[in-house]
């Protein structure tokens, strides 16, 4: 049985890649660039892509808090996201809990439009990662606490 599992391995692999490509989903290039994940790290905010009010607080760690606000009620989830900076547009994935395992949630992607302000696009898995930014489905995030100090303030983990 080890034996038969050892052998099936390579082809295991080979169909998770292709399944992960086919989600519009990639597997990371390489650790991100240290100056563009440290860039990330910190409370960002602003209108949501649904209408609502979207708080994304990430963490060095490789962890975020994402909490959405909109007709009264709060929603929040803590995550882990995947920055692959080795692409232009940068791909930015949040995973989190699904099924009992942990995936990718939704993938997409990041541009600093200036230190303070993010522009972040997703989409759900299994559409194709957008490649580019547009006013009706964008997200324009403005820095609202820099570094880990965001955290403190929050008053998260």
């Amino acid at each position: 049985m080890k034996n038969a599992l050892l052998q099936c391995a390579p082809r295991l692999l080979a169909a998770l890649l292709l399944c992960l490509a086919a989600a519009g989903c990639s597997v990371s290039d390489g650790p991100p660039d240290p100056k563009i994940a440290k860039q990330l790290v910190g409370a960002w905010e602003g209108p949501g892509q649904d209408g609502g009010t979207l708080r994304l607080t990430f963490r060095a760690d490789g962890t975020l808090r994402q909490v959405v606000r909109k007709d009264g009620q709060e929603l929040s989830a803590d995550l882990t996201y995947l920055l692959n900076t080795a692409h232009e547009p940068i791909r930015l994935d949040f995973l989190g809990p699904r099924l009992g395992q942990i995936q990718t949630l939704l993938c997409g992607i990041v541009r600093f439009e200036s230190p303070d302000l993010l522009l972040l696009r997703t989409v759900p898995l299994g559409v194709p990662r957008p490649d580019g930014f547009d006013e009706k489905h964008t997200s324009r995030l403005a820095r609202v606490v820099e570094g880990e100090h965001a955290e403190q303030v929050d008053g998260e983990r």
